[in-house]
């Protein structure tokens, strides 16, 4: 039963009507530079660990494929798997409503999404992003951003 209810509540967190979501159902367009940054997100990989319905929140992956990277003291996959391949792996986060969910990584180290990109697009994708694709890729993710779900707003 409380796997139901757990079930049910998450269900409940969906954010829907997101430009994102419109510009898929062709209620919207996106701006020239939401379209790039858009572009740029699949084109540089992001897409293979942000994706299906939520863009993440599916899979667990290593932070630092590329580029190591050290953490410091924080619980990853392998304090619960005991797997060595766990080690720096970490569950991939939704992007849904990313501009409004700070701080960001496992850690919660980075407090501004432009940050948290450069060092992602660094880390995992051994790539040094321009300001253009750093603020292109930015505008996308903020159209993200859905409607707050109905039961936050419920006391």
């Amino acid at each position: 039963m409380v796997a139901s209810v757990i079930t049910e509540f998450i269900k409940a967190l969906t954010t829907p009507n997101s430009k994102f979501d419109k510009f898929l159902k062709g209620e919207a367009k996106l701006s020239s530079e939401e379209q790039n940054g858009f572009i740029a997100f699949k084109k540089l990989g992001c897409i293979i660990c942000h994706n299906g319905v939520n863009i993440g929140g599916n899979s667990f992956q290593k932070f630092g494929t590329i580029n190591p990277i050290k953490h410091k003291n924080t619980a990853d996959r392998f304090t619960v798997t005991k797997n060595p391949k766990d080690k720096s792996v970490f569950k991939v986060t939704t992007l849904r409503n990313i501009e409004l969910t700070s701080p960001y990584f496992h850690d919660g180290s980075i407090k501004n999404l432009e940050e948290a990109i450069n060092k992602m697009a660094y880390y995992n994708l051994g790539h040094n992003l321009t300001k253009k694709e750093t603020r292109n890729i930015l505008l996308f993710l903020k159209t993200l951003t859905g409607e707050k779900p109905r039961i936050l707003n419920e006391k």
